[in-house]
């Protein structure tokens, strides 16, 4: 993903999974074949996982605005943190 030898020491980074858990009214169960079901917010967090362990290993500062794939109150309050903690504004 990565050109071998990248530094990305002293960039920071803010990711944000989106919403979390799995819950019907803002969350989506897709089953692309048969057999095959995931959910929409469990498929974004994992992939902000490996990005997180990608750019950490590359040097990189990183938070994510959730950690766990539960997030109860789906409330914005850790996103604005997370932009002035690296430094940009939403």
């Amino acid at each position: 993903m990565f050109a071998q030898g990248t530094d990305l020491s002293g960039l920071k980074f803010c990711i944000d999974p989106g919403h979390g858990g799995h819950n019907p009214a803002n969350d989506r169960l897709l089953i692309p074949d048969p057999g095959v079901e995931f959910w929409e917010s469990e498929s974004n967090f994992q992939k902000a996982l490996r990005l997180d362990t990608l750019l950490q290993a590359q040097g990189a500062w990183v938070i994510l605005t959730r950690y766990t794939n539960d997030y109860p109150n789906d409330v914005l309050e850790p996103k604005p943190e997370c932009s002035c903690r690296t430094g940009k504004r939403e």
